[in-house]
């Protein structure tokens, strides 16, 4: 379940030693902050859950996936996709943890923190630091050509993002450096007939460039 050692055994001084008590610490009584960030349950099934959080862990910024029922092949899609997007160069969240319980059809990933990101939400909205948010309408055209360039490499990979929204795209402050989150709808083009692809791909450039629609540019 864990990438490293020293992380688990952060979750396990706060109280968090198992899947279970993952899964619930928000009653679990672990020594942790968090903040709900989306939480899409199912109005006719509410065991149905596909919930991310920032939770903070003797002072470290993760972000907790939980996923069940029929949203777990989601949290499975995100799992392989990053090991695919990462092997052609473009910069995913790390990894801390990721597990799946069959029994009851549950999964949990945990990310640690892109630091020195800011998101293209939080920059262009000028909700982040007045350094940052100075630092990218200084390189603004840079940035806008290094992400239609991130777009085409995935497609000339064969594979399509699906998920351009503001808040999934990553900049590094002060240098070059795109990254990209949230990889539930990730999609591979191999074995696709040539017209699915090419829709597939239409629109995913009209969501591109909806993301960048803003009063900045």
């Amino acid at each position: 379940m864990w990438t490293a050692d020293h992380e688990r055994l952060i979750f396990m001084s706060a109280g968090l030693c198992d899947f279970e008590k993952i899964w619930t610490f928000e009653n679990s009584g672990a020594s942790i902050e968090y903040k709900p960030i989306s939480s899409l349950p199912d109005g006719k099934d509410s065991i149905a859950v596909k919930q991310t959080s920032c939770i903070k862990v003797s002072g470290i910024r993760y972000y907790i996936k939980r996923f069940s029922q029929k949203y777990l092949k989601l949290l499975l899609n995100e799992l392989n996709s990053l090991k695919l997007v990462s092997s052609i160069g473009i910069t995913v969240p790390t990894l801390a943890a990721h597990s799946v319980c069959d029994a009851t059809s549950r999964g949990i990933i945990i990310y640690k923190n892109l630091t020195g990101y800011n998101s293209l939400e939080k920059l262009s909205s000028g909700s982040t630091s007045p350094d940052a948010v100075a630092d990218f309408q200084t390189r603004k055209t840079d940035i806008i050509r290094e992400l239609a360039g991130t777009a085409l490499t995935l497609h000339n990979s064969g594979y399509i993002y699906r998920n351009w929204k503001q808040e999934h795209i990553f900049i590094k402050y002060k240098n070059n450096g795109i990254a990209l989150i949230d990889f539930e709808h990730f999609t591979i083009l191999k074995g696709k007939l040539w017209i699915t692809s090419q829709i597939l791909k239409w629109r995913d450039w009209t969501q591109f460039k909806t993301s960048l629609k803003s009063k900045i540019y």
